[in-house]
């Protein structure tokens, strides 16, 4: 098969560009290292426990996730609370 993009990594970014890209008529092949998509936002069964890695840090962070995820058919709204502001606090 042929493809129009190939997007090296499956993080945030590269599934959202995979995802956009293909919902334009792109043909994208995906290439990622690790046995698992998501980058340093990724989920994964160790031995029966479910690994969580570092969604919970980026998901406020980034105000179009929201509709990404929905894009995507994912809704996160019953396990997440979305806020509109971000609060950064020093120890100085």
């Amino acid at each position: 098969m042929e493809y129009d993009v190939v997007i090296v990594g499956t993080g945030l970014a590269g599934l959202t560009t995979g995802l956009l890209l293909t919902e334009k008529g792109y043909r994208v092949l995906m290439i990622e290292a690790k046995p698992f998509v998501g980058g340093r936002t990724a989920s994964w069964d160790e031995e029966g426990m479910l690994v969580e890695s570092g969604f919970h840090r980026v998901i406020g962070y980034y105000k179009h996730l929201p509709s990404i995820l929905k894009k995507a058919g994912i809704n996160l709204n019953k396990i997440v609370a979305w806020e509109d502001v971000m609060d950064f606090r020093s120890p100085r």
